[in-house]
């Protein structure tokens, strides 16, 4: 099945499912040639469907929404109105270096030869 055969067919799905509409044995009809690979998709999207519920927001946020869009404030970047600290970019580039020199570690081990084990010593390094 090409790639975009597959997206149109799950394109279509999904706007039955929005529509409370289950199309997935109309589209398996029209191509049959592609029902082995696409119906498990169009289960899954069954299933996730069932699992959305609505969801309303709270009267305060409405309402703080409201007030700051009439206002003409522009919206906070995080979601309780802080900045990002800047220990948490630091520790960030620091886990970063960190995974970057393992790697080059164990890269330079194993072009060395060094971590070669034999199945004896595998099998006692336990």
């Amino acid at each position: 099945m090409k790639t975009r055969d597959l997206e149109e067919l799950l394109s279509a799905h999904a706007d039955g499912l929005n529509q409370d509409q289950d199309l997935a044995e109309a589209l398996l009809r029209r191509r049959p040639e592609h029902a082995g690979r696409a119906a498990p998709l169009l289960s899954l999207a069954r299933q996730v469907q069932g699992a959305l519920r609505p969801v309303e927001p709270r009267p305060a946020f409405v309402a703080a929404l409201k007030a700051q869009l009439a206002a003409g404030e522009p919206p906070t970047a995080s979601p309780a109105g802080r900045p990002q600290s800047t220990w948490v970019w630091v520790l960030a580039g620091l886990g970063g270096l960190i995974s970057i020199a393992s790697a080059v570690l164990i890269v330079a081990r194993l072009a060395s030869g060094g971590a070669r084990m034999t199945p004896a010593k595998m099998r006692t390094a336990h």
